[in-house]
């Protein structure tokens, strides 16, 4: 597998805004509490009771996706770097 990673300027915002948000929420992490006389905080995997879909693009504010930001942010130094897998074992996107 090959994994390319790419800076992408505000021009070419559009081009990131189609790469699909959505993921399906198989487990969460649970925050805990270290014991006595520690300090920090420990993670522990659990699986949610029902599995679910989560899309960020789908927030039902239309000006809330990607290719609106412009619109509400100034977005001239922003430097998004979106990853792309290909070859053997990379997930097409359908």
């Amino acid at each position: 597998m090959k994994i390319t990673v790419e800076e992408v300027g505000p021009a070419r915002l559009d081009e990131y805004a189609r790469i699909p948000s959505a993921f399906e929420v198989l487990n969460v992490l649970r925050v805990e509490s270290p014991g006595p006389g520690e300090w920090g905080f420990h993670l522990e995997e659990e699986a949610v009771a029902q599995p679910y879909m989560k899309d960020y693009d789908a927030s039902g504010d239309p000006d809330g996706v990607v290719h609106n930001w412009a619109k509400h942010f100034d977005v001239s130094n922003w430097r998004p770097w979106p990853a792309r897998a290909t070859g053997q074992g990379a997930k097409e996107r359908r």
